[in-house]
């Protein structure tokens, strides 16, 4: 669509004023970008905005045509950082004070990384009089990347209300202003694969005796991928050493490794971690899915499982939300999880329970098998939590698209 037909709809539809959505990789389909444009529509009800997005995107988005292609991709911040960043504050400037653009109320990015901190912090540099910039920090790296002089011209932004900081965690909330004085805001959680306003899919309860156990979302070493082994010797000998009849099926996407050999180690391992010489009959079986998911494939996974295994690196994800965790929330599954990762918050109503090291993981697992029913009727409770915090976030760009200087 072209900026003039833009602004021709967006006059019919009685709007001047929009909020300017910046997310450089729509075109990654294995991520939450795509999913968080279709949340904001949803939460930002009987409201229009604008995108910005990488110009070599070729992406089409059902929930949205207000798509402009004009800034540079992350390969090319990697590929000359100063150019890039030069090219996106011109493209940018030119957006949010050209005549040929329809005015903004607030300029919201998702999925902020390093560059649009720098990117923000110079525009404002430039011309105070700007909209504010809502940048929703997903993990301590993108501020950690950031020099002295950069993180104090940053605190400046912000207790000027020209930047505000948002997170979609407790914990990182209170990790910037702890480890570097910058006031941010967990009010923006936003839904992934699951939309929070549908019904909860009923539980297979045909076969009360196998419980499967899902290990979902993409495969990397943060997330624990190369525990699966360890995880499966012990939950094997666990069920060796009860005298329960019950059988176990593990639910994961394939592998996702950089060369061949590694992929066949991983899988050796895989499969001597299953194999149940002494009895056979209590084997743990592989439902193994594709490396990519649809949403709509990925959904009907995670209702398929009976309970979710999170177990994430705690130095990477110590402060760091997960969309397996919210997903899993929506759809009212047990978790069991690395205690003391980011969204615990969402683990203590007696839905979840957490392992301080790899050998805890097949216990817990087994505590929730054998009280499902229980770990079920709480996982209520946890939804019922989520989906009120997701408000916020609706509230939120409520307050944003009314008064541009909301939060100084």
């Amino acid at each position: 669509m072209s900026v003039y037909n833009f602004r021709y709809r967006l006059a019919l539809l009685g709007f001047s004023y929009v909020i300017t959505i910046i997310e450089k990789s729509l075109d990654h389909i294995c991520g939450h970008e795509q999913t968080q444009i279709r949340a904001i529509k949803n939460l930002f009800r009987n409201e229009e905005f604008l995108i910005l997005t990488a110009s070599s995107s070729s992406i089409q988005l059902p929930t949205t045509n207000n798509i402009l292609r004009v800034l540079s991709s992350r390969r090319e911040h990697r590929k000359n950082t100063s150019k890039a960043l030069s090219h996106d504050v011109t493209a940018l400037q030119n957006i949010l004070t050209g005549s040929n653009y329809p005015k903004c109320t607030g300029v919201l990015i998702p999925t902020a990384e390093t560059p649009e901190l720098l990117i923000c912090m110079e525009l404002i540099a430039r011309n105070k009089s700007l909209p504010i910039f809502a940048l929703r920090i997903l993990n301590q790296n993108i501020i950690e990347k950031l020099n002295k002089t950069q993180r104090t011209n940053l605190q400046i932004c912000i207790e000027a209300g020209s930047i505000i900081l948002v997170t979609e965690t407790k914990s990182l909330e209170d990790f910037l202003l702890s480890q570097y004085s910058l006031r941010a805001h967990n009010n923006f959680l936003l839904p992934c694969s699951i939309d929070p306003d549908d019904a909860v899919l009923p539980h297979d309860e045909r076969n009360r005796q196998h419980f499967k156990i899902g290990y979902l979302g993409g495969f990397r070493k943060e997330k624990g991928a190369y525990k699966l082994p360890n995880i499966l010797a012990d939950l094997k000998t666990q069920l060796n050493d009860s005298e329960t009849k019950i059988t176990l099926e593990l639910v994961m996407q394939e592998a996702k490794h950089k060369t061949a050999i590694r992929r066949m180690i991983y899988q050796y391992k895989l499969v001597r971690s299953l194999n149940n010489s002494l009895f056979p009959d209590r084997a743990i079986t592989i439902k193994m899915l594709d490396k990519e998911l649809s949403p709509h494939a990925f959904i009907e996974a995670v209702s398929y499982v009976d309970i979710l295994l999170i177990p994430y690196e705690l130095k990477a994800y110590h402060a760091r939300g997960s969309g397996i965790i919210i997903d899993g929330v929506l759809a009212e599954k047990p978790i069991v999880y690395t205690g003391g990762i980011g969204m615990d918050e969402f683990l203590g109503f007696g839905n979840a329970e957490s392992a301080a090291n790899i050998s805890e993981f097949a216990p817990q697992l087994m505590k929730v098998i054998r009280n499902l029913g229980v770990y079920r009727a709480k996982a209520t409770l946890a939804r019922a939590a989520m989906r009120t915090k997701i408000q916020e976030s609706a509230t939120f760009l409520e307050q944003l698209n009314r008064s541009p200087r909301y939060f100084s």
